[in-house]
């Protein structure tokens, strides 16, 4: 790999301002809360506009290994500061400023030891940030235990919900997973006879067939705990609600990254062989704990196990696209590792109206479990939520991507069709123009007050999704400048035409009035129009 050596210490920059802010933190005393957290916001602004710019700055046709820093630290043993930045930790390096700099203003409102809460936390990114940029193998595993220890002080102190429980069993998970770890790396300097720990020169390493399979397996089941991949994710959903918001976020964001990341940085760069002898028994568990996670989460009432479970789920798919050893595979990983880190800090983590009994945005209890209400009770949703989720102008039709599912018309999968009062409609013209089929959650009372609606709604969709279920998506488009007009056409059969906006819309002979949706078989000519209640 060719390196770039760096003008001037970005990542260096990047790494040192969390501990920076930490130190200045120590010297703050603890009633100056304002000021802690405003240390704390700019140390993580500063880190996230960093990663920004190594991001952008990045050149992609050059290639290779850039903004590189290498110094020697321990000579004797080979130990060097080796970070750099290339294709596939660059976005993970934005996405771990991102998700720190929105977990500070998640716990804005934190009253109890602030102090000692924004010192743990700033800690555990600094370790965070080291893995993604280190290429010594030595520093590599310090900065991951850095990344991992203030899990358990900062789940311990400020979780809830059986936490001593979900950081003993976090720690002890983690530990297991270190022991293996270990002798993996050691075997692996020891092997090379080179006395070094940089990842590039153990690369060129030929190391023995066997050296590399134990070596591999270690490695891979090691780091594989962090990454919750089936059977060892059990740590994971406990954590996951036991943990604080900010804290939840940072383990879903970027914690269970670190462990698939690692899987591809060490364990894959340096034991390739051994990673082609156990790459079928890595996509076997991958699909494993897809199923398990998608499965167990859907049985769940509580958000955070779902957000947990489905945590599984989409590890396990991160590290199929690893066992396929591909460059799309790998892309993939590291796309979907991405994706579901920004995807973390969704609607009510940070907003503290979506929590409050007393706000009319209140989501609902998620007691007594045999009936939730923050399943069926309809709310509104504030605009700066409507127009990011449901503003139609910007919604695309995933569908073709992605399971079937409301998930794709209502953003949030435990949130169903029916949720946002005020959204109801755009939602459901939305299912009916992706042919989405709808997702109720009700209790006995709201069936009975939507139970005209949703026969009126089956009528119209249910026909129709018969023939489109079993056809592709042949054409999408936007039919009016501002894009409230929408057509999606199936087959050469079926083309739904959707009218969002507020005005009469003439398709052809018919026309579409405000909020409404036509479906046009084009073989007969048929025309149905729909306005939802």
């Amino acid at each position: 790999m060719t390196e770039h050596m760096a003008s001037f210490p970005i990542l260096s920059c990047m790494l040192l301002a969390p501990p920076a802010g930490l130190l200045l933190l120590l010297c703050l005393r603890d009633d100056q809360k304002f000021l802690i957290k405003a240390v704390s916001l700019v140390a993580a602004g500063i880190s996230l506009a960093l990663a920004i710019y190594t991001f952008v700055a990045y050149d992609r046709t050059l290639g290779g290994l850039q903004f590189v820093e290498k110094y020697q630290w321990v000579k004797t043993f080979g130990i060097t500061y080796h970070v750099g930045v290339e294709g596939l930790n660059a976005p993970l390096l934005l996405l771990t400023g991102i998700v720190i700099f929105t977990g500070v203003l998640t716990m804005w409102e934190l009253e109890s030891r602030t102090k000692e809460y924004f010192i743990w936390m700033l800690a555990l990114v600094t370790g965070v940030f080291g893995v993604f940029m280190s290429y010594d193998l030595f520093m590599f595993f310090l900065f991951y235990e850095i990344a991992v220890v203030p899990m358990y002080i900062l789940i311990l102190v400020w979780g809830s919900t059986r936490k001593e429980y979900a950081a003993m069993k976090l720690t002890l998970y983690l530990m297991a997973g270190s022991g293996l770890i270990i002798p993996g790396i050691l075997l692996l300097y020891s092997s090379s006879g080179l006395q070094t720990f940089d990842m590039i020169r153990l690369h060129a390493a030929h190391f023995p067939y066997w050296t590399q399979r134990v070596a591999f397996v270690m490695l891979f089941f090691g780091f594989g705990v962090l990454a919750a991949v089936w059977p060892f994710h059990t740590w994971s959903p406990v954590g996951h609600v036991a943990a604080p918001t900010a804290v939840s976020m940072l383990h879903a964001g970027v914690l269970m990254k670190l462990g698939s990341f690692a899987i591809l940085r060490v364990a894959m760069y340096l034991c390739p062989v051994g990673f082609h002898y156990w790459a079928q028994l890595m996509a076997l568990l991958a699909t494993v704990g897809i199923v398990y996670g998608v499965f167990v989460g859907l049985a769940q009432t509580d958000l955070k196990y779902v957000i947990g479970y489905s945590s599984v789920s989409h590890m396990g798919i991160v590290c199929l696209g690893l066992a396929t050893g591909t460059v799309d595979g790998l892309n993939g990983s590291v796309f979907q590792m991405f994706a579901h880190g920004v995807m973390t800090p969704v609607i009510g983590w940070g907003d503290p109206d979506l929590n409050n009994k007393k706000s009319k945005y209140y989501l609902g209890a998620y007691y007594p479990p045999e009936e939730p209400q923050v399943f069926f009770k309809p709310v509104p949703l504030k605009e700066e939520y409507r127009y990011h989720y449901f503003e139609p102008r910007f919604r695309l039709p995933l569908f073709q991507t992605v399971f079937h599912d409301s998930v794709i018309a209502t953003h949030e999968a435990s949130f169903g069709s029916l949720k946002w009062k005020d959204q109801a409609r755009t939602v459901e013209l939305l299912e009916l123009l992706y042919q989405v089929p709808p997702l109720y959650h009700l209790n006995v009372p709201e069936l009975q007050k939507r139970q005209a609606q949703i026969k009126r709604h089956y009528e119209f969709f249910s026909p129709l999704h018969r023939e489109t279920a079993l056809l592709p998506m042949t054409g999408f488009a936007w039919l009016t400048p501002d894009a409230t007009v929408q057509r999606a056409t199936f087959g050469d059969q079926i083309e739904m035409v959707a009218n969002f906006g507020p005005r009469d819309f003439r398709y052809g002979d018919t026309t579409l009035g405000p909020e409404s949706i036509l479906a046009r078989r084009r073989d007969s000519g048929k025309t149905q129009v729909y306005v939802p209640q």
